[in-house]
């Protein structure tokens, strides 16, 4: 993914009307901030970073991780908390549906539904390109997402669920994505 945002970074500041911001949310406990941030030094732009809150004094944190990690809501609120810092922002949220991420994002459509742009996740067909197969991580099939995700939309948006929800295998696929656009074309 690091050439994805690299050329989307290049797009960007070559059209100076598009600010494009980046936010990194990991469920990364803090003590390991170091490893994560050469990582995201070296191969992905700057932007700001919000790591699950842990203390290598306090125990009870890292068995508070582990209890999120059940039903994500480090990582929700993270989103919250930059959804409502840029109030004014459309966003375009990264995820891979290895954890529970694609719970997560739907969660956000049905309460930011004019605001996330575009939803992409990595892997979710990645056993059958066709989308006819289940994802052996996420047990959804593309047609079980664009559902769940219906659910959640407005009745004004429910017809634009493939433009706003963007399943992929490979990040080569999303390479040339057009950022500088208004409202953002997902696709």
């Amino acid at each position: 993914m690091p050439s994805l945002f690299q050329n989307t970074l290049a797009q960007t500041y070559a059209n100076t009307s598009t600010a494009v911001t980046f936010h990194f949310a990991s469920g990364t406990p803090i003590p390991l901030a170091p490893s994560l941030l050469q990582f995201l030094d070296a191969y992905y732009p700057p932007g700001s970073l919000t790591l699950r809150p842990t203390s290598t004094f306090d125990p009870q944190s890292f068995i508070n991780a582990l209890a999120d990690g059940i039903d994500n809501n480090f990582r929700r609120q993270a989103h919250v908390d930059i959804l409502n810092t840029y109030a004014t922002a459309q966003v375009m949220l990264f995820g891979d549906t290895a954890s529970r991420t694609f719970e997560t994002y739907v969660r956000l459509l049905e309460q930011y539904p004019g605001r996330i742009a575009c939803v992409y996740l990595r892997n979710l067909t990645a056993v059958d390109p066709a989308g006819s197969s289940p994802n052996p991580l996420t047990r959804l099939t593309r047609e079980q997402a664009y559902a769940q995700v219906r659910q959640v939309l407005p009745e004004e948006m429910r017809g634009r669920v493939e433009q706003i929800v963007v399943p992929f295998v490979d990040p080569g696929e999303l390479v040339g994505m057009n950022l500088t656009t208004t409202p953002v074309k997902c696709v």
